[in-house]
């Protein structure tokens, strides 16, 4: 088997079965399987698999286990020398996995590629990223990082000033078309089933560029990615991203306490709350706005609470 394909969803039947009809008109000779995890879904997802796709190997969870423990269940059936997390909401081109692999094999170190992203009117979105610290999470959300991604001191997780037309190296790639090597995993394990949702793609780059692997961007073909589907429809969507902010606070907590220690979870958390009372001030100082400061406020308690829960970032919560 030269590639087998993980796709996992939760109440997004409509976008599944565009994800799937374009893996099944892909233009490739690879000899390939389908593994999809239905998360609990009630919109017929599940009954839309074994009517639609025969060909798709269908496993069906009893509850909704996020992103990461739905892929470490599908993992148990995988076959392929090559193993594709691919976002429900994540659209292939019909050269995409011919080109893609075809590199991997030629870049014998390569333990994880990425390709270049776009939303659905082609504008390109982050796709080769710097490892999140405290500073460039807090660069990013306040907007810095983006205005000075040639700084290193001022760079944030994206530079999106780079043209992204050339093969690089880089610390990681987003989770939505993440290929790895099955070598790979073999040396440093599959995702961490510590996380939720979110920083398992880093938490997987991190581990496999420690071992000696490298972390490659590809930009000959594109995949669509819409982002943050599942979660629009779990109706828990924050304005920051598309990210359900419970979650993501609780795996930046785990991933710097697990990969840093206690300073850089507690750095993460002084930050947070800067950022807070930085946009309180501004929007009543100098936009002279009429601002809700309970809204900041509540995120603050929700970062305090959540920093609580996991422990100072040393345990996972369900």
């Amino acid at each position: 088997m030269d590639l087998s394909i993980i796709v996992v969803a939760y109440n997004v039947k409509d976008l599944v079965k565009k994800c799937l009809t374009r893996i099944r008109n892909s233009e490739d000779k690879l000899k390939k399987e389908i593994i999809f995890v239905d998360n609990a879904s009630s919109d017929g997802t599940a009954e839309m698999i074994k009517i639609d796709f025969p060909e798709v190997v269908l496993v069906e969870s009893t509850k909704n286990l996020g992103f990461i423990r739905a892929n470490n269940l599908a993992y148990e059936k995988v076959k392929g020398k090559f193993i594709l997390l691919l976002n429900s909401d994540a659209f292939i081109e019909e050269d995409t996995l011919q080109k893609t692999i075809n590199f991997m094999k030629t870049n014998q170190r390569c333990g994880v590629l990425g390709c270049r992203l776009v939303d659905i009117n082609g504008n390109l979105q982050p796709s080769a990223r710097y490892f999140p610290t405290p500073w460039r999470i807090f660069l990013s959300y306040s907007g810095i990082g983006y205005k000075f991604p040639d700084i290193p001191f001022l760079r944030g997780i994206d530079n999106m000033k780079w043209n992204h037309r050339s093969v690089r190296e880089i610390d990681w790639v987003p989770g939505c078309y993440f290929l790895i090597r099955r070598d790979a995993i073999d040396e440093i394990g599959f995702l961490e089933k510590d996380y939720f949702l979110y920083y398992d793609d880093c938490d997987f780059c991190l581990r496999a560029k420690r071992k000696g692997w490298k972390v490659l961007f590809y930009p000959e073909t594109e995949v669509i990615h819409l982002g943050g589907a599942t979660l629009k429809r779990m109706n828990e969507v924050t304005s920051k991203g598309g990210q359900n902010e419970k979650f993501r606070l609780r795996s930046e907590f785990i991933y710097f306490r697990k990969h840093y220690g206690i300073l850089y979870t507690l750095l993460d958390f002084f930050f947070i709350i800067a950022l807070d009372y930085m946009e309180i001030l501004e929007r009543l100082l100098i936009q002279k706005k009429h601002f809700r400061t309970s809204d900041k406020l509540k995120h603050i308690r929700m970062a305090y609470d959540n920093l609580v829960v996991t422990r100072f970032g040393e345990r996972p919560v369900d």
